[in-house]
């Protein structure tokens, strides 16, 4: 991994930070990847490794996924062991799959994460396990401490005759199930978030299971060095990207120097945090559905400053 070295720069009374030595987007991955280790994520040692148990046309680490369920949760899964026997695996990921398909206004990936699934014969899985409230309940700590938070880069996604060999920068997964995804630019290399925005547009395809709101990811995350933007519903070229930045602290957009790091740290680091993300999906993002269709209309993802504002309020309670 590389080492993160800046040179401090002085203009017209302001002082910046430029980051030197890392010229390439795999730098920035490489930095990325180990801060992202530090706060909390599981890493591996090759692509390859990473995603081993990855099914492209399930879009999940079957093995991550059903790991977490018979660690956590061994008498839900000797019942359908009973039912099914051998093919105990096979119908629960069935089930898995049609429960992350949002029908009219239940169903996907939030609702599932949040409430869990059930199937026969009488069996209730939790996929993950939020952070108790304390620690009075020790097998609810044990569960939560179980949660699998992993980190795939260059995830090999494509399930359509022309996207076969694409991948994605950066795939978070919690318990198999991927969340987030994201796309690194590297300023020093010409590229920038703005790239990262269209790269999302042209060739990441909403028919790809991975990318289909409310089915796998939830939030997926352009971003350089220095700033970030977002979206929660790929739709190609109509795709709206919103920033997630903290702003520059002059009443302007962007986003302040960092003497420790990178500008755009705080998302990696902080927001993208395991407790963070645990919390984020569990009391933050929302589903909208029309009231009279029952459609889907949006998935929505905390700006920046909403997140931050809601957060110091509950920590001023």
């Amino acid at each position: 991994m590389t080492q993160i070295e800046f040179e401090t720069i002085k203009e017209d009374g302001n002082t910046f930070y430029k980051v030197v030595g890392t010229t390439t987007e795999r730098n920035f991955e490489d930095d990325v990847e180990r801060l992202m280790h530090e706060a909390g994520w599981i890493t591996f040692e090759s692509n390859i490794a990473a995603q081993a148990d990855y099914d492209r046309k399930l879009a999940l680490k079957v093995d991550s996924l059903v790991g977490f369920v018979k660690q956590t949760q061994p008498k839900e899964w000797a019942k359908i062991e009973k039912q099914y026997g051998a093919h105990a695996k096979e119908r629960f990921l069935k089930r898995v799959t049609d429960e992350l398909e949002p029908h009219d206004d239940r169903g996907g990936v939030i609702a599932v994460l949040r409430r869990g699934i059930k199937m026969a014969p009488g069996a209730h899985f939790r996929l993950c396990a939020f952070k108790p409230a304390s620690a009075k309940n020790p097998e609810a700590v044990e569960n939560y401490k179980a949660n699998r938070f992993e980190l795939v880069r260059q995830l090999r996604f494509g399930t359509l005759p022309d996207d076969a060999n694409d991948s994605v920068d950066v795939a978070l997964f919690l318990n198999g199930i991927p969340v987030v995804t994201m796309e690194l630019k590297n300023n020093l290399s010409g590229q920038r978030t703005a790239h990262a925005v269209e790269q999302y547009k042209r060739d990441r395809s909403p028919k790809d299971l991975l990318f289909k709101p409310n089915r796998r990811a939830v939030v997926h995350f352009a971003l350089d060095s220095e700033t970030v933007q977002m979206c929660t519903w790929l739709a190609n070229g109509k795709s709206v990207f919103l920033p997630f930045d903290m702003g520059n602290g002059k009443n302007g957009a962007g986003n302040p120097p960092n003497p420790n790091g990178y500008r755009t740290q705080y998302l990696y680091s902080q927001v993208l945090a395991p407790d963070s993300l645990l919390d984020l999906l569990q009391r933050f993002v929302r589903v909208d559905y029309d009231p009279d269709t029952h459609a889907m209309k949006r998935v929505i993802f905390p700006r920046y400053h909403q997140l931050d504002a809601v957060r110091k309020l509950v920590a001023d309670a």
